[in-house]
């Protein structure tokens, strides 16, 4: 599993924390409507498209194979949305690909391609944040993280600790009930959107998850970073 190894490469600044006000949980976000503990893009760096372009004629070529624009841009939106479960097959690794992982530090690089010569791209400033892993090449993983972008990450700076992000294609005015029990359990706390949560158990329809001390269930729609119909033992 990805994530046996500890470090992270150096970073250029630190977003601000996180806030809870009440039982109702929430993350800052900045001026743009993103939440800010995600990640932090280098300015004049072009992402993914650009790097494929020294994919060409070698052999992670077919990494970089794309569907139309349109037709890969609903598909993303859908993965997002935790719409469509995307087929399953094994990656030189040995484990499923796609899969969903965690970050494990606080400061992780995200490359333009599988290697420290790539340019990066944006920094996480996270850990614990949810990405799912859609491709890899030796010791590099091509991760997508719950806005549909795209890059490389060293394998070590990975775990495979199950966490979540709550509906993080909805805007802040809505709340999400964490419940006592499935279904018809009190209320424990109220969950904005992109709050990440730590996933303990999902029996395919509920997720038994933790967050900021709380612990109850949530619908498995409404997280992003478990598949649709998914079992999950953490």
């Amino acid at each position: 599993m990805d994530g046996l190894g500890t470090g992270a490469e150096p970073h250029n600044r630190r977003f601000g924390q996180t806030q809870s006000t009440g039982a109702t949980l929430s993350e800052h976000r900045n001026g743009l409507g993103f939440a800010i503990v995600k990640r932090h893009r280098k300015s004049g760096l072009v992402l993914l498209g650009f790097a494929a372009v020294f994919f060409i004629g070698t052999s992670v070529a077919s990494l970089w194979t794309s569907t139309p624009q349109e037709a890969k841009a609903k598909t993303i939106d859908q993965l997002i949305t935790g719409s469509i479960t995307p087929p399953v097959q094994k990656g030189p690794s040995g484990l499923p690909l796609p899969r969903f992982v965690s970050l494990k530090s606080d400061r992780i690089n995200v490359r333009a391609g599988p290697g420290q010569d790539y340019p990066v791209s944006w920094i996480f400033n996270r850990a614990g944040m949810p990405v799912e892993i859609i491709a890899e090449f030796e010791n590099w993983r091509r991760i997508r993280d719950a806005e549909g972008a795209e890059g490389w990450i060293y394998h070590s700076l990975l775990s495979g600790r199950r966490t979540g992000v709550i509906t993080p294609w909805e805007s802040d005015d809505k709340a999400y009930p964490m419940l006592s029990s499935q279904a018809q359990g009190r209320i424990v706390a109220n969950l904005k959107p992109n709050i990440v949560v730590n996933i303990n158990h999902c029996d395919s329809q509920w997720c038994e998850i933790a967050a900021r001390g709380y612990e109850g269930y949530v619908p498995q729609k409404d997280i992003w970073g478990v598949y649709p119909g998914e079992v999950v033992d953490n």
